[in-house]
């Protein structure tokens, strides 16, 4: 994953706030991108240093997050174009607002 390139914001559904995580990828680590492991790694590394459960992640093309001409992410800018479905993603990973699930066990019937 690129450092300094990822952003993470609220958006509402059905009238609560859900966590969004998007992060660039390196583009040397594009071809053998392990796409469960990262996911699970991301929202692992979310619960254990912050009381939250992430709703969504979307993992970006190199150099695609947008930033300020001082290079700054955007993050209001991101949490927008994620809800417009305009990130230039690679993968995206969202749990149902309705369901309790384990990450891996979400990743496990998405690869069935």
């Amino acid at each position: 994953l690129r450092a300094n390139c990822g952003a993470a914001f609220a958006i509402q559904i059905e009238n609560q706030e859900r966590l969004v995580v998007v992060q660039e990828v390196e583009r040397t680590a594009l071809r053998n991108l392990n796409v469960p492991e990262v996911i699970e790694a991301i929202c692992r590394a979310v619960g254990e240093n912050h009381i939250a459960e992430v709703y969504a992640v979307t993992l970006l093309k190199t150099g695609s997050i947008p930033k300020t001409t001082s290079g700054k992410v955007q993050r209001s800018t991101c949490q927008k174009a994620f809800q417009n479905d305009s990130l230039s993603s690679i993968f995206q990973w969202q749990i149902p607002a309705d369901q309790q699930s384990t990450i891996t066990d979400l990743m496990a019937r998405s690869q069935t």
